[in-house]
């Protein structure tokens, strides 16, 4: 299970003013925290208008620090990460790179393409993403499924080897319920898919809920995704106790206490879609999560 530090949002504060002063403090010591909290990689969030030269600061600067340490260039441009990975290539900066993400209907298009051949030539991988198929009404988890592998057949086609990432729609569950167990769903139709590992923005979950719940919440799910079949999960690190109840939902470590044991059964009974069991009676706001979550 690859652990995604998501907290590297370089286009909001604190982080956008070092950015715009290209100032590495901040950055350099929010990462090496994300790192000691148990964040396997680091998703560096330039936002949907994110440009190529700032993603190649974030990258070279945290490269030379955290040597080996994956990093996501995260921006919502195919043509704005395409030239990231260029320019990456062009100044050096070493492996391992993820771009984040190629939409699948957009595999095809001049602009998917150009981020294909991007990647072969910086030795990068991608995060494929179907959101774009999801509006304006929900598609079922069969039809995005479908899609994902039609948009890696494409990156194939295009010379791209390399596994690919494939998001699997993490929606609230305070906002969109059948979302949010389609999600679910999907990990599970995708699990086992040969160069595909299925991947969920754990932090999702919590918008909408109120304050206290939201914890619970990305606790409760990043369990199911887990056991439903995830390969990576992008989560706030930060969180107490999410890390180690990941750990304990994926078989990486002997849960340790009732929270921990819960995340494990949660885990187990959302391999196939079972009832999840209830939650610890200490803990009413996991039970109030788990309601909301699975119903």
């Amino acid at each position: 299970m690859l652990l995604i530090g998501q907290s590297l949002e370089l286009h909001r504060a604190p982080l956008r003013a070092a950015l715009a002063a290209r100032d590495p403090g901040p950055l350099l010591a929010n990462a090496r925290a994300q790192r000691t909290l148990g964040a396997d990689a680091l998703d560096l969030g330039a936002g949907v208008d994110g440009a190529a030269l700032d993603l190649l600061w974030a990258a070279a600067t945290l490269r030379v620090a955290l040597p080996g340490v994956p990093l996501l260039l995260d921006a919502g441009r195919p043509a704005a990460l395409a030239s990231a990975l260029d320019l990456c290539e062009r100044d050096g900066v070493a492996g391992p790179l993820v771009a984040n993400a190629l939409p699948v209907d957009e595999a095809r298009t001049t602009a998917g393409e150009a981020l294909l051949r991007a990647a072969v030539r910086a030795q990068a991988t991608l995060v494929l993403s179907p959101r774009a198929l999801d509006d304006p009404k929900r598609a079922e988890a069969d039809r995005l499924a479908e899609a994902c592998r039609e948009a890696l057949a494409a990156a194939r086609t295009a010379g791209f080897t390399r596994e690919c990432y494939v998001d699997s729609l993490a929606y609230p569950p305070a906002l969109d319920a059948a979302r949010a167990r389609r999600s679910l769903a999907l990990l599970r139709l995708l699990r086992g898919t040969h160069g595909v590992v299925p991947l969920v923005a754990v932090g999702n979950v919590g918008h909408g809920a109120p304050h206290e719940l939201r914890p619970a919440l990305r606790l409760a799910y990043a369990a199911a995704a887990c056991g439903a079949g995830a390969g990576a999960l992008l989560l706030p690190v930060e969180q107490p106790g999410l890390v180690a109840a990941v750990r304990a939902a994926s078989g990486a470590s002997a849960p340790s206490g009732a929270l921990e044991t819960w995340a494990r059964a949660v885990a187990e009974a959302s391999a196939t879609g079972a009832r999840v069991p209830p939650a610890p009676q200490a803990r009413p706001a996991l039970a109030a999560a788990a309601r909301l979550l699975f119903g």
